[in-house]
């Protein structure tokens, strides 16, 4: 099933109309008589408005939110600033961008999208190599940019892999279980606190 619409009671159907469809493109007039304003966009979302007593304190989790791609999520941010709406939460991370503002009765509507990364360009594959000085290595670098370190350790039962950032500035592990496969992953600045978060997911009760 499709959800068809969302009904909100506002305190002037007119502000609202303007807000909705100047910011979201809900501009079409489905309904308007007395009672009740239909408001529709072009891929057929509803939105009903009806004047009333707007509803006080609602939690700051009632909200509903309009998809979007990630450049017009961005857009519509700097777009909501210009014209002084008032923001409540921004996230642009971990492939999820979102902003979500208030309208004029101070319900919370979002617009968001989750980003798709692009394949970059093909280029020349390289290796991590062992240093040929290292008579026991024990750490891989990546040809031609040493600060870019990987490290494979194990025990009986489990399997950690160390990346280091690009730079060597900080460090991802994984540590997976090698009974099972199951597997959990851990960012820190230091090697050490990496690894011990990665190994606290992956055995939460040991």
């Amino acid at each position: 099933m499709a959800l068809n619409h969302v009904a909100l009671t506002v305190s002037d159907r007119e502000a609202s109309a303007a807000f909705y469809g100047e910011h979201f493109g809900m501009t079409e007039r489905v309904h308007d008589d007395e009672h009740l304003l239909i408001l529709g966009s072009p891929d057929g979302s509803l939105l009903a408005l009806r004047e009333g007593v707007v509803p006080e304190d609602l939690p700051r989790s009632n909200h509903f939110g309009f998809s979007a791609s990630a450049d017009e999520v961005r857009g519509a941010r700097s777009r909501f600033e210009a014209a002084g709406v008032t923001e409540t939460e921004w996230q642009d991370d971990a492939g999820f961008v979102r902003v979500q503002v208030l309208d004029p009765d101070r319900y919370r509507v979002e617009l968001f999208a989750i980003a798709v990364a692009e394949r970059p360009p093909r280029s020349r594959w390289t290796s991590f190599t062992a240093d040929p000085t290292d008579s026991r290595p024990r750490v891989l670098s990546e040809e031609g940019n040493p600060d870019h370190r990987l490290r494979v350790e194990h025990d009986r039962a489990t399997l950690l892999v160390h990346l280091s950032d690009e730079d060597g500035g900080g460090w991802t592990v994984m540590a997976v279980d090698r009974a099972t496969r199951r597997w959990a992953v851990a960012r820190a600045r230091r090697q050490i606190d990496a690894a011990q978060a990665a190994i606290a997911q992956l055995y939460p009760g040991g």
